[in-house]
């Protein structure tokens, strides 16, 4: 585990004792319950609705609240539009298993190239920028589409970019699409 990874999971661990800690009976406060629910190191929550829904079965977007977590942004490879659904389904359903209230305004759903990915980040950003977002959520490349390494240079300079403009971002592995836990470190980046 590299020192940004413990860093980022310090700070998200932060994010989610505020957001979630009223909600949790006294006898479960614990840090390590948290970083559970973040990390998912005994495996995922099992009773998160998420694990047993088919993404491809979220035909229909349905937002909660009042846009109390700001203007978000929503993108995803393209040819992979059916996730829109999906992410916006997941990112929801696993905050109120959370108890976290509110909800979020979606400003922006675009696909992206993957063929030439480094250039695709500057778009993003580009565009979160334009638009005013206050947060991104991005599901990256499956790994059949895209090398490891240039994935992770694509996550760190979208990343590097959206901090600088002060625009949150949730990263998504696509394989990690369905895991509780993914939302779980979105949730705690959209809310810092």
């Amino acid at each position: 585990m590299t020192l940004g990874t413990v860093t980022r999971s310090i700070r998200r661990l932060k994010v989610l004792e505020n957001l979630i800690f009223p909600h949790i009976p006294e006898t479960e406060r614990s840090q390590a319950t948290i970083f559970e629910k973040l990390l998912a190191t005994s495996g995922e929550d099992a009773a998160s609705e998420i694990l047993s829904r088919d993404p491809d079965s979220v035909t229909s977007i349905s937002t909660v609240g009042n846009g109390e977590w700001g203007r978000i942004g929503f993108f995803y490879p393209q040819n992979s539009s059916h996730m829109m659904n999906w992410m916006v389904y997941a990112l929801q359903q696993r905050a109120a298993e959370l108890g976290v209230t509110g909800g979020f305004d979606i400003a922006v759903r675009s696909s992206y190239a993957t063929e030439n990915i480094i250039s695709s980040a500057f778009k993003i950003a580009n565009l979160c920028d334009n638009k005013k977002l206050k947060g991104a959520v991005i599901l990256g490349p499956a790994l059949t589409v895209c090398d490891p390494s240039v994935r992770e240079n694509f996550y760190d300079i979208l990343t590097h970019m959206l901090e600088i403009m002060l625009i949150r971002c949730g990263i998504i592995n696509f394989e990690d699409a369905k895991a509780p836990s993914t939302y779980v470190k979105v949730i705690s980046e959209l809310l810092r």
